[in-house]
């Protein structure tokens, strides 16, 4: 088969996709560069694989680039013979204008969160062009992918005609593209809290946790790497406390991994949540999670097996987890290995491009047959 992959986000996980469809298919890979090389830096260079054609294209704040992108993925796409086309949704306007243009090729679209999250995505969504797209996206596809049972459901349920059409890949382990051979070396004590920090993800739960795990004994330390509105707003507070390590920048490749290897549990104390790119990074760098059981979550965070869930909105239980995991390190390398396990097996980039092959097959046969859309 041959697949055009549209990526202006996902950097990572869009290579780790087309690397593994590449064994069996032929790929492109149309990519934003700028996104590429924060995710991933110079780390995507020696990913030159057989079958699989990389092509970035640049983005930033010019219109004229509106016009010049959607030309260039028509083109590319036109020049490769795609079969079918695969893009996230992530709506620029770009690939938007393009994938209107494709319209005589199958699409498959990856939704990653039917509804956005509370705060400022549900803003963006709700009060701008975005919202236009996001449904201009949703009537165009073919087939859907979304990362779970629970996304699929909240899929269906909210799409009507996707239903029957939408199916459920988990999103695929982070961390693996550079090379790190994951070791239980992690810094004792060390919770990790990272990534864009929203109001879902529940930073004041976190913050409250970590004292409540010191003030009863465990020598935690709360490291709290990212940006986002929700850190502005206690940042100098957190400074003075010597219970946290505060990281207020948007970390390089390298940084990121460092982060996770230092981790020795890795917290998501979301209040609303579909997936967590967070997880996927602890599963490809075999770390212990601790999270809400809430959403998706719990089907990439396994109870028992690779992390513990608790409650959404319980500071108390989020340190009585996170404490249990620090003073039992038996039992956070045993959850570690299950996730290696999980990262290399069942959720592996292999078995995900496996099972979007066939999502991939299922469009371009509905799609000769007529009627789909």
């Amino acid at each position: 088969m041959r697949i055009a992959l549209v990526a202006s986000h996902f950097g990572e996980y869009s290579l780790s996709l087309a690397k593994a469809l590449a064994a069996s298919h032929e790929v492109l890979l149309l990519i934003n560069e700028s996104n590429l090389d924060k995710e991933v830096g110079d780390a995507w260079k020696p990913h030159a694989v057989p079958n699989l054609t990389i092509v970035r294209f640049p983005h930033r704040k010019d219109v004229r680039l509106i016009w010049r992108n959607a030309a260039l993925i028509v083109s590319e796409i036109r020049k490769f013979k795609a079969q079918v086309v695969h893009a996230h949704e992530d709506p620029r306007d770009y690939v938007v204008l393009a994938l209107m243009r494709l319209r005589d090729l199958p699409f498959v679209l990856t939704i990653h969160d039917p509804v956005a999250h509370s705060g400022e995505d549900s803003r963006r969504r709700r009060f701008s062009r975005l919202r236009i797209y996001i449904s201009m996206l949703r009537r165009r596809a073919d087939q859907a992918i979304v990362h779970g049972e629970f996304l699929k459901s909240s899929c269906q349920r909210l799409l009507p005609r996707l239903r029957g059409k939408t199916h459920s890949i988990m999103h695929g382990p982070l961390g693996q593209l550079f090379g790190v051979v994951p070791a239980f070396d992690w810094q004792a004590g060390n919770c990790l809290f990272f990534g864009r920090i929203e109001a879902y993800k529940g930073l004041p739960y976190f913050i409250e946790a970590i004292r409540i795990a010191r003030k009863a004994g465990t020598a935690v330390k709360g490291v709290i790497a990212g940006q986002g509105p929700e850190l502005d707003q206690v940042k100098d507070s957190l400074l003075a406390d010597a219970g946290f390590e505060i990281v207020d920048r948007y970390l390089a490749p390298i940084e990121v991994i460092e982060r996770f290897r230092q981790a020795n549990v890795v917290v998501l104390p979301y209040i609303d949540a579909t997936q967590s790119g967070v997880a996927a990074y602890a599963l490809g760098l075999g770390r212990p999670v601790v999270a809400s059981r809430i959403g998706g979550l719990p089907e990439l965070v396994r109870d028992g097996f690779n992390g513990v869930l608790v409650p959404p909105r319980d500071a108390s239980a989020l340190a009585t987890a996170m404490a249990d995991l620090v003073n039992a390190p038996e039992h956070a390398r045993a959850l570690a290995s299950n996730a290696l396990q999980l990262a290399n097996g069942e959720v592996s980039w292999r078995e995900i491009a496996l099972q979007a092959a066939v999502v991939y097959q299922k469009a371009l046969d509905g799609f000769r047959k007529g009627g789909v859309r």
